[in-house]
C-alpha cells in the first residue's frame, strides 16, 4: 500500500510492523520537539540570567565575571544548536544526551560560582529536567532529576558548607525542598509528556490505519481478480493485528474454501484452516464477529484441543449473506488483539465487501462465459481455446497430449422415452462422473448434444487408452439408470498428438473417428485412433472397404494408414493439409472450403498408397496419380467437390498439366491451392529453405502455379509465426530463414 500520496506512517506500514513504525516516527518527532523546546527555553534563561547578573542588583563577590563567561559560552553553544536545527538536523538520542549534559554542567557551574544552595541560577537545572522529560519520557526525567539533585547538593555545599545544615537548618530544609521540587517537576512533566505521546501515538496510528484502509479500498475498487483481493485483504488484516496466523475462508454455496493463508503454523495449520472450525461456522451462521481473549469466553469449547489464546473472526458480508470470513489467531499471547484492532478488522472486512461483490460477480460472469449452463463443464468454445494452447505447448516442449471423446450411448432414445428433463439429468450425472474420474489437471468440456470431451495433458497413447478403459468401467460401476431397462454406458474414442495427429484439429478428428469405430463395434467400449490405424495396416484391403463404408468419417485414420503404407509418407499429408488450409484462410475463403481442402490434402496420395502399395512407381506416376486418387475417393461418400480437387490438383496454370490440360481459372481454386501446397511441402522436405522454396514457386508462377496463390504463400512465409506453427518450427528459426531477404 505504499506509493505516492501516502503519508510517512502509512508508507512505513508497508515496510515494517505497524507498532515499530509508529514508535520510530514518534521517537524521532519527540527528540526534534524536545531540542526545539530546549533551545527556546535556553535563550529565555540566558537573557534572564544575564540581566540578573549584570543589571538586576544581584552581586556575588568575585563571581560576576565567571558567571558572564559561563553564560556567554552557553549562548555560543545554543547558537550552534539553533543553526543546526534551522538547517533541518534530525537529532538522534546521542545529540539529546550531549545537550542535556551540557545544560546540567552549565547550571551546576552557575550554582557553584553564585550563592550555592540558595543560588537563583538553580533555574538552569530545571531546564535540563524539563527537556529530558520531553526528550526521553517519564523514567529518564526522574533519573535526570535524581542526578541533578546530587549535583546540586554537591556543588551547592561549598557556600555554605555541608556542616552548616546543622547550624542553619532553614538552609537545609530549603535545599531539600528544591530537591523535592526537582522530582516533582520531573514527574509532572514526564507524565504530561507520556500522556501527550500516548494520545498522539493513538491518533497517528488511527490516522495511518484509516489511510491504509482508504488506500486499500481504492486499490480494491478496481481489482476484479478474486485471488488478488483475498491476498491484499488478509495481508492488511495480519499487518494491522500482527497475528501469528490468519486465513480468509470463502463460503461457496455452503462449502468452505481456503482462499488465502498467512502463518507460521506450517502445512498442518493450513490444512486445519482449510477445513474450517466451529467458530467460523458460527460467524457464517450469525454474521456477527467474534473477539476472544484468553480462555474466559463462551467459545472455549469450539477452539479444539490446542486453541489459540487470542482470536478474531470477522465476516465479510455480500448482499445480505456472509460470503467470506477473516480468521486471525495468536497462540502465545492472550490479549494480543486490542478492542481497537478488533474494530479495525471489522472495518477492513466491511470495506472489502463491495470489491468482493464486484470480483465475485465478474468471476461468475467469466465462468458463465466459458462453461456449459447445464453440466457446469467447459463449453465447446473454451475447450477449443484450451486445446490450441495445449498444442502450442506441445510444439514448444514436445510433451504429448490426448483427447478423449465420450458419447452417451443411445441418448436419443433416453430423450424420446423418458423426456428431455430426464435426459438433462442424465447429462449432468454423466458430466459429474467424468469430472470425478479424471485428474485435477485434465480439462472436461461438453462438446456437443450428448458428447463430452476430455483434454489429457502430458498423456501418451497407452496412458490415454488406460484412462478411457477406466472411464468405461467407472460408468458401468456407478449404474446410472438411463431408462428403466438400461443403465448409462459410454462409447469413447481417443486421439493422441503426435502419435495419431499432427495438429489440434487432427487430434480431434482422430478421436472422433475412433469414437465412430467404438460405436460401430457395439458401444459400451473404448477405441483409439492408433488401434484403428493398426487394423488398416494389418489388412490393407480393409482400408478400401472402410473408404467405401465410412468415407468422410474416417479421413484422418485413413490418411494415417496411407502414410504408413507409403515410404515417402512420414506425415507429409498432414503438413500439406496445414499449408493448404493456411492458404485458404490467407485468401479469405469460407471455412467450409478450408475443411474441404484439408480432407483433400489428407487423401491426395491414397491411390499411390493403396494401388501401388508404396513400391517403386514408373514415370507415368505423376500423370496417373490424380486419377488413381479420384478412383479411391469415388468409392466413398465424399462430396463431388473433393473428388474434383483431387482430379485436378496437378493441372498447370498455363495448361501444361494433367490429366485434362485445364488452364487458368478453369482449374478449381482449391485444386490450384492444393497444388501449390504440395509443391511447397516437397521442396522444404527435400532440404530447401523457406526462401528458396518461395523463389522456386515464384519462378513457376504463371506457368505451373496460380500467381495469386504463390503470392499468398510468400505472404505466409513473411508472417513467419503462422508458418512456424505449420512446420512445427520455432518462430526464431523462421525469422532467421527470412533474414537474408530482409538484408537484400
Amino acid at each position: 500500500m505504499t506509493g505516492k500520496g501516502i503519508g510517512p506512517i502509512a508508507a512505513a506500514l508497508g515496510r515494517r510492523g505497524r507498532m515499530t513504525a509508529v514508535e520510530e516516527f514518534l521517537d524521532a518527532d519527540r527528540r526534534a520537539l524536545a531540542e526545539r523546546v530546549a533551545e527556546i527555553f535556553r535563550w529565555i534563561f540566558l537573557v534572564v540570567l544575564l540581566i540578573l547578573n549584570n543589571f538586576g542588583g544581584v552581586r556575588f563577590a568575585g563571581a560576576q565575571l565567571f558567571v558572564n563567561a559561563i553564560l556567554l559560552a552557553w549562548a555560543a553553544a545554543n547558537l550552534v544548536i539553533t543553526i543546526l536545527l534551522s538547517r533541518g538536523l534530525k537529532p538522534g538520542p546521542q545529540f539529546g544526551l550531549v545537550t542535556m549534559v551540557g545544560d546540567i554542567l552549565a547550571g551546576a557551574a552557575l550554582v557553584y560560582f553564585s550563592n550555592g544552595l540558595t543560588s537563583p541560577y538553580i533555574l538552569a537545572l530545571f531546564l535540563a529536567i524539563i527537556a529530558s522529560a520531553v526528550r526521553f519520557g517519564l523514567y529518564f526525567s526522574v533519573l535526570c532529576a535524581v542526578a541533578v539533585s546530587f549535583i546540586y547538593l554537591f556543588v551547592g555545599g561549598t557556600a555554605p558548607s555541608l556542616q552548616d545544615f546543622t547550624v542553619h537548618p532553614q538552609v537545609g530544609l530549603e535545599a531539600l525542598g528544591r530537591v523535592f521540587l526537582f522530582l516533582v517537576v520531573a514527574l509532572v512533566t514526564g507524565l504530561i509528556g507520556e500522556e501527550l505521546i500516548r494520545e498522539r501515538r493513538l491518533a497517528i496510528s488511527r490516522a495511518a490505519q484509516a489511510e491504509a484502509l482508504q488506500q486499500m479500498s481504492s486499490a480494491l475498487a478496481y481489482s476484479l481478480d478474486v485471488n488478488d483481493l483475498f491476498e491484499v485483504v488478509l495481508q492488511q488484516a495480519v499487518r494491522i493485528t500482527r497475528a501469528e496466523s490468519g486465513a480468509l475462508i470463502l463460503n461457496t454455496g455452503g462449502r468452505l474454501q481456503l482462499a488465502a493463508y498467512h502463518g507460521r503454523g506450517g502445512r498442518s495449520d493450513k490444512a486445519a484452516m482449510a477445513k474450517g472450525d466451529a467458530l467460523i461456522e458460527r460467524v457464517m451462521e450469525t454474521g456477527e464477529a467474534i473477539h476472544i481473549k484468553g480462555d474466559n469466553h463462551p467459545y472455549h469449547e469450539l477452539l479444539g484441543i490446542q486453541p489459540p489464546l487470542s482470536v478474531i473472526v470477522a465476516p465479510i458480508p455480500v448482499q445480505g449473506r456472509v460470503a467470506a470470513v477473516i480468521r486471525l489467531s495468536h497462540y502465545s499471547q492472550s490479549d494480543a488483539f486490542s478492542d481497537q484492532q478488533f474494530f479495525l478488522v471489522n472495518a477492513l472486512a466491511g470495506s472489502a465487501s463491495g470489491p468482493l461483490a464486484n470480483s465475485l460477480r465478474y468471476e461468475r460472469k467469466t465462468r458463465e462465459a466459458i462453461t456449459d449452463g447445464l453440466t457446469g463443464l467447459l463449453n465447446h468454445r473454451e475447450f477449443r481455446h484450451r486445446l490450441d494452447l495445449e498444442f502450442s505447448r506441445y510444439r514448444r516442449r514436445g510433451t504429448p497430449f490426448s483427447v478423449m471423446l465420450i458419447d452417451l450411448d443411445h441418448f436419443k432414445s433416453v430423450n424420446d422415452s423418458m423426456g428431455h428433463h430426464h435426459g438433462d439429468e442424465i447429462l449432468k450425472s454423466a458430466g459429474d462422473l467424468v469430472r470425478r474420474t479424471t485428474r485435477d489437471n485434465d480439462l472436461t468440456a461438453r462438446y456437443g448434444g450428448d458428447e463430452i470431451v476430455v483434454l489429457l495433458p502430458d498423456t501418451d497413447q497407452d496412458q490415454a487408452r488406460s484412462a478411457a478403459e477406466r472411464m468405461v468401467a467407472a460408468v458401468r460401476r456407478n449404474q446410472i439408470p438411463a431408462t428403466p431397462a438400461r443403465d448409462l454406458t459410454f462409447s469413447i474414442g481417443v486421439g493422441t498428438c503426435p502419435g495419431d495427429a499432427s495438429s489440434a484439429d487432427e487430434v480431434l478428428m482422430a478421436a472422433d473417428q475412433a469414437l465412430y469405430f467404438a460405436k460401430r463395434s457395439g458401444r459400451d467400449c473404448s477405441a483409439s485412433a492408433s488401434q484403428l490405424t493398426r487394423s488398416f495396416l494389418d489388412d490393407p484391403k480393409s482400408l478400401l472397404n472402410e473408404i467405401a463404408e465410412s468415407g468422410p468419417q474416417m479421413v484422418v485414420a485413413i490418411a494415417r494408414a496411407m502414410d504408413k503404407l507409403d515410404p515417402a509418407g512420414d506425415g507429409h499429408s498432414s503438413r500439406i493439409s496445414f499449408f493448404a488450409e493456411a492458404l485458404v484462410k490467407k485468401l479469405g475463403r469460407p471455412e467450409g472450403e478450408a475443411e474441404l481442402v484439408r480432407s483433400a490434402a489428407l487423401l491426395h496420395e491414397s491411390g499411390r498408397a493403396l494401388f501401388a502399395g508404396g513400391a517403386h512407381l514408373d514415370r507415368n506416376w505423376q500423370t496417373d496419380h490424380p486419377m488413381m486418387d479420384e478412383d479411391v475417393v469415388r468409392r466413398g461418400r465424399f462430396l463431388p467437390e473433393l473428388v474434383e480437387i483431387l482430379r485436378h490438383h496437378h493441372e498447370n496454370w498455363d495448361g501444361g498439366g494433367s490429366p485434362d490440360g485445364l488452364r487458368g481459372h478453369d482449374i478449381p481454386l482449391l485444386a490450384r491451392i492444393l497444388g501449390v501446397a504440395e509443391a511447397f511441402e516437397a521442396m522444404t522436405r527435400d532440404g530447401a529453405t523457406l526462401l528458396e522454396a518461395v523463389d522456386r514457386l515464384t519462378e513457376g508462377s504463371g506457368g505451373a502455379y496460380d500467381p495469386q496463390v504463390v503470392e499468398a504463400m510468400a505472404a505466409l512465409v513473411g508472417e513467419g509465426e503462422r508458418l512456424a506453427a505449420i512446420l512445427r518450427t520455432p518462430p526464431l528459426r523462421v525469422q532467421r530463414a527470412l533474414e537474408p531477404a530482409a538484408k537484400s
